[in-house]
């Protein structure tokens, strides 16, 4: 017998999800503000249309993965080279500086130090799909700011391989001598992913064009970058990440172009499930 709550539950959160962005819209509420409530009211919190958003989970992460990649795709390694100064020196100080703001406001509660850190570390990590979604819904990922915005919140998703490190330093379980050498693994699969992906996904393109097969394409697309994020997610890394590298790679290729159309449309599909599956954790 075919299990048909899941598509029970796609049916229903979309649905509800239509309604409210259109709705909503008449009053100027931004669409992913409108998906997040959708997510609410379907969910276990609200009318529990949805009791198990375990169920839409994993379509939720495909879309930020695809988001990630076609925002690699709009990058360059020319550009990287050119502002990754900025990003390194502008996302280190908005880290420390929001930990530091809130590690000195748990310590008038008389929090422990370490875990005041720890709150405060995770603290300073914005949502990379909810601020690249704002800034492409205004045109704004090509923007200087926009470009910059997005290295730091790249540089984010880096930074919680270091975080997750923290965790058994900060909680006395681990020296601190242990974090060099995970550091320095993290670092050798960010190279790794990139090697691979710069070499091997070009041919892998260069030979689904050649069949002359028009469906071929976008499966294609979809294999590398789904494929190299679930690598990434083996190697220890983040999806997010695997999937930028994969769309920075071949953001030089003559398919830089074919392969952002064809991955638009069901990339905002699935990245406005993510969002409703925000609105069902709350």
């Amino acid at each position: 017998m075919i299990d048909h709550h899941i598509l029970e539950d796609l049916v229903a959160t979309f649905a509800i999800g239509l309604v409210l962005v259109v709705g909503l819209a008449r009053v100027r509420v931004p669409a992913i503000v409108a998906l997040m409530i959708a997510g609410i009211v379907a969910g276990p919190s609200g009318l529990r249309i949805v009791d198990s958003p375990a169920r839409v989970e994993m379509l939720a992460e495909i879309g930020v993965v695809l988001l990630l990649f076609t925002v690699g795709l709009d990058f360059s390694l020319a550009t990287v080279k050119q502002i990754w100064q900025r990003i390194l020196v502008g996302g280190a100080l908005q880290i420390a500086l929001t930990a530091a703001f809130v590690v000195a406001a748990l310590a008038v509660t008389g929090l422990p130090t370490r875990l005041a850190i720890f709150i405060g570390l995770f603290a300073a990590l914005s949502s990379t799909a909810i601020v690249l979604n704002g800034l492409a819904a205004r045109n704004e990922l090509s923007a200087p700011h926009g470009r910059l915005m997005t290295g730091v919140l790249l540089l984010q998703d880096l930074a919680i391989v270091v975080l997750l490190l923290l965790v058994p330093i900060l909680s006395g379980q681990t020296s601190l001598a242990a974090a060099g050498p995970a550091i320095g693994k993290a670092l050798v699969a960010i190279a790794l992913v990139a090697g691979v992906s710069r070499i091997v996904l070009p041919v892998i393109l260069r030979l689904v064009t050649s069949s002359g097969r028009r469906e071929a394409f976008p499966l294609a697309i979809l294999v590398a970058s789904v494929g190299t994020a679930w690598a990434s997610s083996t190697l220890g890394l983040s999806m997010a990440i695997g999937a930028f590298l994969a769309g920075l790679m071949l953001a030089e290729s003559e398919y830089s172009h074919q392969a952002y159309a064809e991955i638009r449309g069901i990339r905002d599909i699935l990245a406005a499930l993510f969002f409703i599956s925000l609105g069902m954790l709350v």
